[in-house]
């Protein structure tokens, strides 16, 4: 009965509408813009054209769906609607409200002004404002997502003429309606500065001239030069101006930049201040010493300096891997376009830590010409470990007696020969090795090579019988290199009384049968494994600081682990149990 409903109100509307259309812009309007310019006339039009009628996202009544049919209606087809980003003219019913078995391409409602950048709340009434909601292709859409405009990328399959870069997530929409896009966000800067959540609160959307403002419902969207410039170049049309007094008939407001396009100079007119990392990473070694942190300028004001913070805001590394870094500021003096550098100095500390990252961010930006930061406003800073060996255990399988492997990875940029490495069993606590086997062959670079007992099930990659596979949970695996005469990798087990000698099962109990590796292994190991000297497990295996959790790998959360391709076989779901779905899902085998 609802949907019966709405489509009788949805008639009723068409039918009104038809003596609304070409009304063109009511007398005095925009009396009160009249002589100003900058942030006056921006407050000044935002009196005139805020609290305008509210329509529903989706409701039984006139809702969204409804005026978007209207508003974005086909001059040549009345049953068709133009798609913003295609420029397709599809038909009306064909969109994921209501066609939802329709298995062709479907249009959906798309927010030009992403709502995740100020108002995610479907509560909000910039959600449902039609001025900044368009029709687009379903797949288009969710490929835009929530980018902000710039010019540049790899134009989008589907929708020819759009460009999208991943790097700075922007979307560049087809020429014939740029200017239509950037009137747009235009409008909404606008019209919500403020607008109101529905718990009264307020939020601020603003156009800046950077990208990259992605935090968690920022309200900030660039790139403002950049929409200043489709503005200028695709002027304002006649179906623009139609769609404009038709919004203006149901919510009762106008958009600004339409009917006087010289307000946006009047307003953004001026260049805005960017800074921004002269590079988006970099790589260095533990042992380097220093890294000259580079920040660049645009726009430059030749009368006021600029400021900017460069802070440490996330990474799997911290400010103790930069010499416990804290927040600093670059300045720019009046009129300089030279870089301002921060000199890093990388702490070399003993710890295995394979690498690690730092990432750096710009913040609080302030001065030059309403100075903001500009893509790429964030550098990670990748710091390569110089305590690992060449190679190293970088997965344990111990599953039953017919089920055990060890995998070895090549981390250097180089071959590595492995009949310079043995593997080395020690059984239950033996001082020596009780089981040795030489390996043999080239380990490429970023390469594994995985050993299994002589009575493993069959591995699905390259894999080579050693029989010091055969281990157990109360035994200790190492990789031992001849040339050094060094332990490059230990495993053992945690015991209940990690502070005692292990002497085996009876006096170093396991839990879980959990092996861990020590990060330093080279500290008390100064004997061959078979020789009969000081006993070279029990002095390490004391030696061992599993209290300290930050000293310790654990297997199975590794720090040398990375994603690995899996392909869908298939995908099912059963709703055959009242209230319950259940998914079914079946993959191929990881590989590597």
């Amino acid at each position: 009965m609802l949907r019966v409903t709405k489509i009788l109100v949805t008639i009723l509307i068409i039918v009104l509408t038809g003596n609304f259309i070409f009304a063109g812009i009511p007398d005095g309007y925009y009396d009160n813009a009249g002589s100003i310019s900058g942030n006056e006339l921006k407050a000044a039009l935002h009196n005139i054209i805020s609290n305008h009628t509210r329509y529903p996202y989706t409701s039984g009544s006139t809702d969204v769906w409804d005026l978007l049919k209207i508003t974005d209606e086909d001059p040549n087809n009345s049953s068709n609607v133009i798609l913003l980003y295609t420029g397709r003219s599809q038909v009306k019913t064909e969109n994921a409200g209501e066609n939802l078995t329709y298995t062709g391409d479907r249009w959906n409602r798309e927010h030009v002004w992403a709502k995740s950048h100020g108002f995610p709340d479907e509560s909000d009434t910039a959600y449902t404002d039609i001025h900044h909601l368009r029709p687009a292709d379903e797949s288009v859409n969710s490929k835009r997502n929530n980018r902000e405009f710039d010019e540049g990328g790899v134009q989008d399959s589907e929708a020819t003429g759009c460009y999208y870069d991943n790097d700075a997530w922007t979307w560049e929409p087809r020429d014939a309606v740029k200017g239509d896009v950037a009137r747009m966000m235009m409008y909404m800067a606008v019209r919500y500065d403020p607008g109101y959540h529905s718990d009264n609160s307020t939020y601020d959307l603003e156009l800046v001239d950077s990208t990259g403002n992605n935090a968690t419902n920022s309200p900030l969207f660039g790139k403002l030069s950049t929409l200043l410039t489709w503005h200028n170049d695709d002027p304002v049309d006649d179906w623009e101006r139609t769609r404009n007094d038709t919004i203006y008939h149901f919510q009762g407001n106008r958009n600004p930049f339409i009917d006087h396009p010289e307000y946006a100079t009047s307003i953004w007119g001026s260049s805005t201040t960017t800074v921004y990392f002269a590079s988006t990473g970099a790589t260095v070694g533990e042992g380097d010493g220093t890294y000259a942190l580079t920040v660049s300028i645009s726009n430059v004001d030749s009368e006021n300096a600029t400021t900017a913070q460069v802070a440490i805001t996330s990474g799997s590394g911290s400010a103790a891997d930069v010499n416990n870094y804290t927040t600093q500021t670059v300045t720019f003096p009046a009129g300089s376009v030279a870089d301002q550098t921060i000199t890093l100095t990388i702490t070399d500390d003993s710890d295995y830590e394979y690498s690690e990252t730092v990432v750096f961010s710009l913040q609080s930006v302030s001065g030059g010409n309403s100075a903001a930061s500009d893509y790429p406003n964030t550098l990670t800073l990748t710091i390569s470990d110089n305590e690992l060996p060449n190679i190293f255990i970088s997965e344990y399988v111990e599953g039953s007696s017919s089920n055990k492997y060890i995998e070895i990875f090549n981390h250097t940029n180089a071959t590595v020969d492995l009949s310079d490495y043995q593997l080395l069993l020690f059984s239950n606590g033996s001082a020596t090795a009780t089981t040795t086997n030489s390996l043999s062959g080239d380990l490429p670079s970023g390469s594994v090579i995985v050993y299994q007992n002589s009575a493993a099930t069959a591995y699905s990659g390259t894999a080579t019988d050693a029989s010091a596979v055969n281990f157990n949970g109360n035994d200790a695996i190492a990789l031992y290199c001849v040339s050094t005469t060094s332990y490059v990798d230990i495993f053992g087990v945690i015991g209940d009384d990690p502070g005692s000698a292990w002497t085996g099962d009876g006096g170093y109990t396991t839990v879980n049968k959990t092996l861990v590796r020590k990060q330093s292994v080279s500290a008390g190991i100064t004997t061959n494994p078979s020789g009969t000297g000081a006993s070279a497990f029990t002095t390490l295996v004391t030696e061992w600081d599993v209290y300290n959790q930050d000293d310790v790998n654990y297997l199975g959360s590794h720090n040398i682990d990375h994603s690995l391709p899996v392909e869908l076989t298939s995908f099912t779901a059963d709703n055959s149990r009242a209230g319950e779905i259940t998914l079914n899902w079946v993959t191929e085998s990881e590989i590597e």
